[in-house]
């Protein structure tokens, strides 16, 4: 193989030095050109992110005609959301308080449990029982608190003479168990009461006295059993006549107390399990009574809520609103006169917290009562302290009322019950004109208003007193 040998390259000083200059030139042009690139490419990259967040900002902020329909849009929306949201909001309460258990019955609102079942008397429109849990621990279905509450309003109904004279201390007993009391002249000037009452309570129910025949009048549409002590011939001879349930003076079903505290004719007394007894040895088991009209709660406490807040101001055309006649008026004091004596006329003062009339007499004597409940033929003072008489409702009505003489030449007093005539009605803080009416002694009393509509009692105890066309009534 033939050897190849490459020639010397010779360098001398010279050449090195331009060599080395030339590098160093190379090296400094290399280094501009790429500062000068690297310029370039900054300011080409700064282009390029200001260009992107620019179009980024036009993409959120759209125009001046397009912003207005977004924010229309929104609210379309929102509202539609708010509506449906409203919709499925009533569904579900509807639901809920529709809602019943296997029972059938229907459950409050919140709860498992069904709402309660309430039932009420006849008599007094008071709530006797109600469905669901007790106080005692026990629950009552629907059926089992409506069997309860017929039971209570079939039970047999009671009729009592009491006395008002001022020649006893007038402290009664047993007035608890009132759903009406009936007051007019017995003679002499001198008041009476028929108190009408259902499933009695207490160890002293009185005094009891004497009937006259106005009172069984008033008695007859009640079925009732009518507890006297004697009375007026012509009254006394109807009551045994066997057309009533008549129990008068007995020492089996009553008692003369004999305290020191009560004096015949005015110390005859009886209680609940007496009267009871009477009955079942009667075979008196059911009353078949016509009661009288009664509101609902609601509509009690609708008329009671509505004169509370009621001014003069407000014009009478705003009584409609609680379903009273134009000429119904906002009241809290009644004075009634028999147009005979000032120790038996009454007077109410309504007071609005409990919805009722507390009852006195012109003299300033406080009408009032003890209830009894333990002891056999109690000392009633010995029952605890006496309790002012409230009345739910106080009605006035006018009526044709005469004195005669009997043949022991003792006057009596005659009073129509059937017919009409003015009435005066006072509840729920109102005072309501009217009209009693009684077409027969087997119908019972009516009520209407001005504009011609029945008028219901509220639910409590209701005082009726029968006053003469000489009588009057002041109210305030």
């Amino acid at each position: 193989m033939r050897e190849i040998i490459l020639p010397e390259i010779e360098d001398d000083e010279n050449d090195r030095l331009r060599r080395h200059e030339d590098r160093d030139e190379y090296v400094n042009r290399r280094r501009e050109t790429r500062e000068a690139d690297l310029a370039r490419e900054h300011t080409r990259r700064r282009a390029e992110l200001r260009q992107a967040e620019e179009s980024k900002k036009s993409k959120k902020a759209p125009k001046k005609g397009q912003k207005k329909v977004c924010k229309k849009k929104i609210a379309v929306i929102v509202l539609s959301i708010l509506v449906l949201a409203a919709i499925i909001t009533a569904v579900v309460l509807a639901v809920i308080k529709n809602q019943k258990n296997e029972n059938g019955e229907p459950v409050a609102e919140g709860s498992n449990e069904p709402a309660p079942t309430i039932f009420y008397s006849k008599l007094t429109g008071l709530e006797i029982v109600r469905s669901g849990a007790q106080s005692n621990g026990l629950t009552y279905t629907v059926e089992e608190a409506k069997a309860i509450a017929d039971a209570y309003n079939a039970a047999p109904t009671y009729c009592m003479q009491i006395p008002n004279g001022a020649d006893y201390n007038r402290i009664m007993a047993g007035l608890d168990n009132a759903a009406v009391m009936y007051e007019a002249v017995a003679e002499a000037g001198i008041t009476r009461f028929a108190m009408i009452f259902q499933n009695p309570t207490g160890s002293a129910i009185g005094p009891i006295r004497s009937l006259r025949m106005y009172y069984l009048d008033w008695d007859v549409p009640y079925d009732c059993t009518i507890v006297h002590a004697g009375g007026e011939e012509n009254a006394r001879i109807e009551a045994a006549s066997g057309k009533y349930r008549d129990l008068t003076e007995s020492l089996t079903y009553m008692w003369r107390s004999n305290y020191g505290e009560y004096y015949a004719p005015n110390n005859l007394f009886t209680d609940a399990s007496r009267l009871k007894n009477f009955n079942a040895n009667a075979g008196y088991k059911t009353s078949d009574y016509k009661a009288i009209a009664r509101q609902t709660y609601e509509t009690a406490k609708k008329q009671k809520e509505f004169i509370a807040s009621y001014s003069k101001e407000d014009g009478t055309e705003k009584m409609k609103e609680a379903g009273l006649p134009t000429d119904a008026a906002k009241v809290t004091s009644i004075d009634i006169d028999f147009g005979t004596s000032i120790t038996y006329n009454p007077m109410y003062e309504y007071d609005a917290e409990k919805n009722t009339y507390l009852r006195s007499y012109e003299n300033g004597d406080k009408h009032t009562y003890r209830i009894c409940k333990e002891s056999e033929q109690p000392k009633l003072s010995s029952c605890g302290k006496e309790i002012q008489v409230e009345a739910s409702a106080v009605a006035v009505i006018q009526v044709k009322e005469k004195t005669w003489m009997d043949r022991w030449n003792h006057a009596r007093e005659d009073i129509e019950t059937t017919g009409s005539g003015k009435a005066w009605i006072f509840q729920n803080g109102v005072y309501i004109p009217a009209t009693w009416k009684r077409a027969t002694r087997n119908d019972q009393i009516e009520f209407i208003d001005s504009d011609g509509n029945k008028i219901e009692i509220t639910p409590g105890q209701l005082w009726i007193s029968a006053i003469p066309e000489k009588g009057r009534v002041k109210y305030e």
